[in-house]
């Protein structure tokens, strides 16, 4: 059975990104498959160093092994000022090219306002520099 994490980027309490992407999983489960939840909101992971260890958070040692066994994942990201959330960037920059690479990527991004797709960009160009598949829009 494929299992496919879905990671939750916003840290609002009644979070729109959060609830879209409690649909995406309702999907995943309705076809036949596994989803996990990361709800970054809930894990203790600290501001990126450039460091590749972080003995004192073994949440960034879990999220890296989920992201590492899975072949897919989808990301969820509210779009602040025409980009991905803080939370989203900071755990992009704990992966490395080994946890991402040829995974297939899906996204979801909600914002309110005006309408544009700055953050599916965004995210887009991340995983395309840690050499993932990201589903078209």
């Amino acid at each position: 059975m494929i299992t496919i994490p879905c990671i939750s980027a916003s840290l609002r309490k009644d979070s729109s990104s959060y609830k879209a992407l409690l649909l995406a999983k309702k999907q995943v489960e309705l076809k036949g498959g596994k989803a996990i939840l990361l709800d970054l909101r809930t894990m203790e992971i600290p501001f990126c160093n450039g460091s590749s260890e972080y003995p004192d958070y073994p949440d960034v040692e879990k999220i890296r092994k989920i992201i590492t066994h899975s072949q897919t994942l989808i990301l969820c990201s509210p779009e602040y000022h025409g980009c991905i959330s803080g939370v989203l960037k900071n755990f992009f920059d704990l992966l490395n090219l080994e946890h991402l690479e040829e995974k297939l990527v899906a996204n979801i991004t909600v914002l309110g306002g005006i309408s544009n797709c700055n953050a599916v960009n965004a995210i887009t160009q991340i995983c395309h520099y840690l050499h993932a598949w990201v589903l078209p829009q």
